[in-house]
C-alpha cells in the first residue's frame, strides 16, 4: 500500500457543515460523532459513493448508540476499551453480521506507561477479539516514543502512537513500522500533537516515505 493511502483525516463531525472538502482531501476519514442524525447518515452514503473509507468514533460512551452506529455500516468503528471489554461478544457478533471492522482503543492522556504495563494493556485489548487495537499515550519525553515502537514487531493489526508535541514523530514512524493508518486534521486538530494533512503529506514526501 502507498504510504499516502494510510493517512486518515480526523474530524469532529459536530462541527462539519459540508463534506465536500473532506471528499477532496481524503481517502480515509475518521468521524468523531456524538449523535445520530440525517446529516451523518447521508454523509456515510456519500463517502461510500466516493470510495472513501469511513471510521466512526463515537464520543458518547453509550452501548445502544454504538449499536446504532454499527448498523449504519461504516467500514470501521472505534470503541473505547471500557465499553468494549464488557460487551465484546455482542459487539463482535453485530460487527460480523454488518461486515464492520472493529477497533478497540485505550488512551493515556497524560503519560506513557512503562514497558510492562504497555504489554499488559495490549494483551487485554487483544483479548476482546477486535479486528484492530488502537493504543495512544502522551509523550512527555522523546524517549516515550521508543517504548511503543517494539509493539509493531510483537503484535499485528495495531494503531499505536503518542500524542503531544514530543509525540509527533511517532505519528510518522507508526505507519512506517506497520500501523494501519496515521491520523491528521484538515482545519482543527482532534488531539494534541496531531499534524495538518498537507504538512503530513509534504513531510512524508520530503523524507521519501511515500
Amino acid at each position: 500500500m502507498n504510504m499516502l493511502d494510510k493517512i486518515c483525516l480526523s474530524v469532529d463531525f459536530n462541527s462539519v457543515t459540508n463534506i465536500n472538502k473532506l471528499i477532496e482531501k481524503a481517502k480515509l476519514v475518521e468521524l468523531r460523532v456524538s449523535e445520530m442524525n440525517s446529516f451523518l447518515i447521508d454523509a456515510i452514503k456519500e463517502f461510500k459513493q466516493n470510495n472513501i473509507t469511513i471510521i466512526i468514533k463515537p464520543v458518547v460512551l453509550d452501548i445502544d448508540f454504538i449499536f446504532e452506529i454499527i448498523n449504519l455500516s461504516p467500514h470501521y468503528i472505534d470503541i473505547d476499551y471500557s465499553l468494549y471489554s464488557i460487551n465484546f461478544n455482542k459487539i463482535n457478533s453485530i460487527c460480523s453480521k454488518t461486515q464492520v471492522k472493529s477497533i478497540c482503543s485505550l488512551h493515556y492522556n497524560e503519560f506513557t506507561p512503562d514497558i510492562n504495563q504497555i504489554h499488559k494493556d495490549i494483551i487485554k485489548l487483544k483479548d476482546t477479539k477486535a479486528d484492530f487495537v488502537k493504543y495512544v499515550c502522551f509523550a512527555n519525553e522523546y524517549i516515550d516514543n521508543i517504548k511503543l515502537y517494539s509493539l509493531y514487531s510483537d503484535f499485528r493489526n495495531l494503531i499505536v502512537f503518542n500524542m503531544g508535541s514530543k509525540g509527533k514523530i511517532s505519528r510518522y514512524e507508526s505507519i512506517l513500522l506497520g500501523a494501519a493508518w496515521a491520523y491528521t486534521y484538515l482545519e482543527n486538530p482532534t488531539a494534541e500533537g496531531q499534524i495538518q494533512i498537507d504538512e503530513f503529506i509534504k513531510n512524508l514526501k520530503d523524507l521519501n516515505y511515500e
